[in-house]
């Protein structure tokens, strides 16, 4: 059907393609001028529009497009590159595959990389199922008069079997008209190829010839002008082409024939196992083949292999080639092949070839980082270890492409790998994957508003556009997507799908809501044609555009079916995806793996739908939450109460991006000034400011209120501010109490003083002071100030009554005794006494030794006075001189009559002093005379005392005058 991937995939192959020596390339070859003898009969397979289909199964004429199946009947047995075939497989792209119906579980297999191009391609059929023989291999399709049929002639031993392509062209050429034939015949088991008419209006090329059970045992033919057909020559190469236009043809009777070689007999010649290489690393691959070239048919094969030279050798399943290929081996392994000739039977064994097996070494890549965001940074510094050398690619971004350490600098999501090799050349290989994406951008919107109110802050992303691949062809061939099903979405759309890019508009069946860590089954069909297309799907887990993030592609399917055919994806969406919604997408290309999300292709569609993430990770993150409804999400409402800065963040690829949002709270600051307190029945002046309007709970709309509360009571002014904000202030108004004052008077004796004592209030104010001293009865008034400066409600008064101090006086009744005599006192002056002695009578007796003094206190009306009387006493002795404690003082004559002498002879001064019983003195006089005497003749007589004082010593001498 399509062309354009031929000659790809024949370059990719063109170095398999050496001829190595191999059975089908032993076959002969001539080319010789004859008739075309066209069939009738037998059975027809497919139809006049055939194209791409094979056939497998006699129950299927039409065909299909599967590659394996029962096989079509030859009729008799055909040995074909030492393989007994009874059944064949055909592709209506001009080659056949041969069979046998013992083989399980499918007789015929014919699953080739190309069908194409049947010799050079690469088959996952079983090893012996895949011998290939190509008439004209290339793109072929019916038309109107063409057919297909399959007819075996002849009776045994000499059938043969026909399989004709009549009227065939090239895909949707006109004027083609190709007729050839695929003869096999019994027991020579020649093949012959016969062309018959074969007119074309344009040049193409196509594979004939033979192929083995690989891809590197060929023998085919190759055409170029202006050589003929007839004169084609021997491919060189598995790619080898026979080309055609309208003037180089193959004539009508042209003949390929293919020989096999002559059969063997006796024991086989002598051989050496040969290993290609004979050291190999761990896990490597050695190609064994005989030194020996047998070009006779009837011989086998049988390869063995021992961990020793001289055995036990076991043999090797599937191994019964010239050549067999040793793969994935892991330790020193010895391999040998026994050749027999079927005529005999005879066998040869050939010698026993070591093949060395190396070890590995086990290679490793430390990152310093695994994720590189751009701009902040830019390289990562890579360490292999586990080897002796190294070799790093890919080398465009790396500091140096050898060594042990190297520089990355990425510039999009990279893979390095790492190819670690010891010095026996033995190596391994390590990847790590890089991701390198830029830093999201997010822009986040800032907002004001009054403290305590709502405003919605938001988040964005730099827009993007999803991209919208192109296809060259489109979907005209039925290259479309014929169903997808996933969840609720299921879109069946069985017809022709224009144009070849899709977004679906969100409806019930075309869109999705998927849990973060769910598992899910996609469902996938194909158009009306499904040979080797590729499916695949992706959706946008970050939410970033961009559908080639590492992880986000869910799968990829390769369909050989048309509709209803389907294949599953299955898939976990991880749990770091974004909630909310993304893109899913499903791409269809013609002949194509690895399928990208946006690049163009030749065949196919792609289609868009719109999905719900829910369960996963949020895109935004909003911190901190203070006054936040919400830390998620595109969109938040903030209630600030104070100016709050915020950080936004998302993490797309392992790249953190933030951005800021200022969210200014305004407030209106009102306050108030006035006093705090108010004396009762005052009035207090209140003054709000910051703002420019007010109201107060009074119901007053001004700045100032003068308020006269009764109680104590809170004000409240309300005041809009220039931004619009509302504020508002209280003033508590205390209410204090007048005191009242009250004070107490009193009594004071004459000559005392009166302290005031008011209460209730904290100061005090006197009309004359607080301490009065009144000499009679008077009245004071008294005001106060409480402690918060409150006047008081009244005024005080005390009266203070003021009593007279008595004259309190006593006398003796004798102003001398002698010791042991009794005198009475008496007292005068007051209304009750109390005595020193206890008693409290006006006269008292006492009889005291010496002379002593008595206090006598008086009372009237509360007021006292005391008065001291003194008893004088004389022992009575009639002693004349006394003695003093003055040295050398001497008084005489005591008693006296009138007349006495003192006596101190010390040279000082002298003070003397005469004193009545009271203490009077009476008589005085200072000298220095050390003798002096003293007349008292006119004092009446009694006892008088003498107190001489010199020297700083004094002494009292008591006489009696008589």
């Amino acid at each position: 059907m399509k062309k354009i991937y031929k000659s790809i995939l024949g370059l990719s192959l063109l170095l398999a393609g050496v001829n190595i020596k191999a059975q089908v390339s032993a076959y002969s070859f001539s080319q010789t001028a004859g008739v075309y003898s066209a069939i009738a009969g037998g059975t027809v397979y497919g139809s006049t529009t055939s194209d791409d289909e094979y056939f497998v199964d006699p129950a299927v004429p039409l065909g299909g497009f599967a590659t394996t199946g029962v096989g079509i009947p030859i009729g008799f047995n055909f040995v074909y590159n030492g393989f007994t075939a009874n059944r064949i497989g055909i592709s209506n792209n001009g080659w056949i595959s041969l069979g046998n119906s013992t083989i399980t579980p499918n007789p015929i297999d014919m699953s080739v990389s190309n069908s194409y191009s049947s010799i050079d391609a690469t088959s996952t059929a079983p090893t012996s199922l895949q011998n290939v023989i190509a008439s004209l291999t290339r793109d072929l399709q019916g038309q109107a008069g063409s057919s297909l049929r399959v007819q075996t002639l002849g009776v045994t031993p000499n059938q043969t079997l026909v399989v004709q392509f009549a009227g065939y062209r090239k895909y949707a050429a006109a004027g083609d008209n190709f007729n050839f034939q695929i003869r096999l015949s019994e027991t020579s088991n020649l093949i012959n190829i016969v062309y018959g008419t074969f007119t074309t209006t344009s040049a193409g090329t196509a594979e004939v010839g033979l192929r083995g059970t690989t891809n590197t045992d060929f023998n085919n033919r190759n055409v170029t002008s202006p050589t003929p057909w007839a004169n084609s020559i021997a491919g060189v190469v598995n790619t080898a082409l026979v080309n055609f236009n309208a003037t180089l043809t193959p004539v009508s009777g042209q003949n390929y024939r293919w020989t096999p070689p002559p059969i063997c007999a006796g024991a086989p010649a002598a051989s050496n196992a040969v290993a290609t290489p004979t050291a190999i690393c761990a896990g490597g691959n050695s190609n064994l083949s005989l030194s020996t070239t047998y070009t006779s048919t009837g011989l086998t094969y049988q390869w063995f292999s021992a961990p020793a030279l001289a055995g036990p050798y076991t043999s090797i399943a599937g191994a019964n080639l010239t050549t067999y290929a040793a793969t994935s081996l892991t330790s020193t392994i010895f391999y040998k092949a026994v050749i027999t000739c079927s005529v005999g039977p005879a066998s040869t064994t050939a010698t026993a070839v070591q093949v060395l097996v190396n070890s590995n070494p086990t290679v490793s890549i430390v990152p310093s980082s695994t994720t590189i965001c751009f701009p902040s940074t830019s390289t990562v510094n890579l360490t292999a270890s586990g080897a002796t050398s190294y070799t790093w690619s890919p080398a465009a971004s790396l500091s140096s492409s050898t060594g042990t350490s190297v520089i990355a600098s990425p510039t999009a999501n990279t893979v390095y790998s790492i190819v670690g090799t010891f010095t026996t050349g033995c190596s391994n290989t390590a990847t790590i994957a890089i991701s390198a994406n830029p830093t999201p951008s997010l822009t986040a919107t800032s907002a004001s508003v009054c403290a305590n109110s709502s405003v919605a802050i938001s988040v964005s992303s730099p827009s993007f556009a999803y991209c919208q691949p192109v296809y060259s062809t489109g979907t005209g061939s039925g290259d479309y997507i014929g169903g997808v099903q996933l969840g609720t979405i299921t879109n069946t759309t069985t017809g022709l799908a224009t144009p070849f890019y899709t977004l679906y508009p969100t409806s019930a069946n075309t869109t999705a809501t998927l849990t973060a860590g769910s598992t899910y089954t996609l469902y996938l069909n194909p158009g009306s044609y499904g040979f080797s297309n590729g499916m695949a799907a992706w959706i946008d887990y970050n939410k970033n555009g961009n559908l080639a993030d590492l992880g986000e592609k869910l799968g990829e399917v390769t369909i050989n079916g048309a509709y209803p055919t389907f294949s599953v994806v299955i898939f976990t969406v991880p749990a770091s995806a974004f909630n909310g919604t993304t893109r899913f997408r499903v791409r269809e290309a013609y002949f194509t793996t690895n399928i990208d999300p946006c690049t163009g292709y030749t065949y196919g569609e792609t289609e868009d739908y719109n999905i719900t993430i829910v369960g996963g990770a949020n895109q935004y993150n909003w911190s901190p939450a203070t006054f936040l409804s919400s830390t998620s999400g595109s969109t938040v409402v903030s209630t600030p109460a104070t100016s709050t800065n915020y950080t936004v963040s998302t993490v797309v690829n392992g790249c953190t991006g933030s951005a800021t949002s200022l969210v200014t709270a305004n407030t209106t600051s009102i306050s108030i000034t006035g006093a705090s307190s108010v004396c009762a029945g005052g009035t207090v002046n209140l003054t709000a400011s910051g703002a420019t309007t007010y109201t107060w709970n009074t119901a007053a709309n001004t700045a100032s209120i003068a308020a006269s509360p009764s109680v104590n009571t809170t004000y409240t002014a309300a005041g809009t501010g220039t931004n619009g904000c509302v504020g508002s202030a209280t003033q508590a108004v205390v209410v204090n109490a007048n005191p009242t004052i009250t004070v107490a008077g009193g009594t004071i004796c004459s000559g005392q003083s009166f302290t005031l004592s008011p209460f209730g209030a904290s100061t005090y104010s006197y009309s004359t002071g607080p301490v009065v001293s009144p000499s009679v009865t008077s009245s004071y008034s008294v005001t106060g100030t409480s402690s918060v400066g409150c006047a008081s409600s009244n005024t005080a008064v005390a009266s203070v009554s003021v009593n007279a101090t008595p004259t309190v006086s006593a006398i003796s009744s004798a102003s001398l005794i002698c010791a042991g005599q009794t005198a009475s006192l008496t007292a005068s002056g007051a209304a009750t006494y109390s005595w020193n002695t206890a008693a409290t009578t006006t006269v008292i007796a006492i009889s005291p030794t010496v002379t002593t003094s008595y206090t006598v206190t008086g009372s009237t009306n509360g007021c006292t006075n005391a008065f001291v009387v003194s008893q004088a006493v004389s022992p009575c002795t009639g002693i004349n001189t006394t003695a003093s404690s003055l040295s050398g003082l001497l008084v005489y004559p005591n008693p006296n009559t009138g007349v006495f002498t003192i006596e101190l002879n010390n040279g000082s001064v002298k003070n003397i002093d005469v004193m009545d019983l009271t203490g009077r003195i009476v008589l005085s006089n200072t000298t220095s005379n050390d003798k002096v005497d003293f007349n008292i003749n006119t004092l009446a007589n009694g006892v008088y005392y003498v107190r001489i004082q010199s020297n700083n010593m004094v002494e009292v001498i008591k006489i009696v005058k008589q």
